[in-house]
């Protein structure tokens, strides 16, 4: 996804993702982060005219918090 949404995408492969973002996006995908150990399974992050972001978790088979991955949806109307 980095590679086909960012100018830069392909340099971002392998980096940290609080690398990418400025400070409150990090606070929100910790915050966000600390809700899914909770039991929370996704979150709207953006709700636009262009698209709706979900950020969702991704669990191990115990149920264990392996990291997300955002989701994309076109807009609704």
């Amino acid at each position: 996804m980095a590679i086909a949404h960012y100018q830069e995408g392909e340099a971002l492969l392998g980096r940290s993702l609080f690398d990418c973002h400025n400070e409150d996006s990090q606070r929100q995908i910790v915050e966000i982060l600390a809700a899914m150990r909770k039991g929370e399974d996704e979150r709207l992050l953006t709700d636009n005219e262009r698209h709706r972001v979900f950020m969702r978790v991704v669990r191990d088979g115990s149920g264990e918090v392996l990291g997300y991955y955002e989701r994309y949806e076109p807009p609704t109307k």
